[in-house]
């Protein structure tokens, strides 16, 4: 686009609607997915298949085990599963005494 400047026959196709519809057509982020199609279809398609109806819940349940403090769901004072600990604690933003006010 900025040899438009120096040679008039660019000129003309960046004035037209042409040089429009060829922004849009070369726009980066549309090239990367474009390109990346054939990737991601290779990538997706190497992943192992579940059944209709698999569900690993083992898995499922390890993972929902800790909190975000990474101590034990029902222990943890900053994951509001927790019931009372969460309801006293200072990081609760409904708490009363809640210490991590924005100044």
């Amino acid at each position: 686009m900025l040899a438009s400047v120096k040679i008039d026959a660019l000129a003309e196709v960046y004035h037209s609607a042409a040089g429009g519809f060829l922004n849009i057509l070369f726009f980066p982020p549309m090239v990367t997915l474009v390109l990346s199609f054939g990737f991601l279809r290779q990538r997706l398609a190497s992943l192992p298949a579940q059944e209709d109806g698999e569900f690993d819940e083992d898995a499922f349940w390890e993972s929902r085990k800790y909190g975000p403090s990474g101590l034990p769901k029902e222990i943890d004072p900053l994951d509001s599963s927790s019931g009372a600990l969460w309801i006293g604690s200072s990081l609760n933003p409904h708490n009363p005494g809640y210490i991590n006010r924005a100044s």
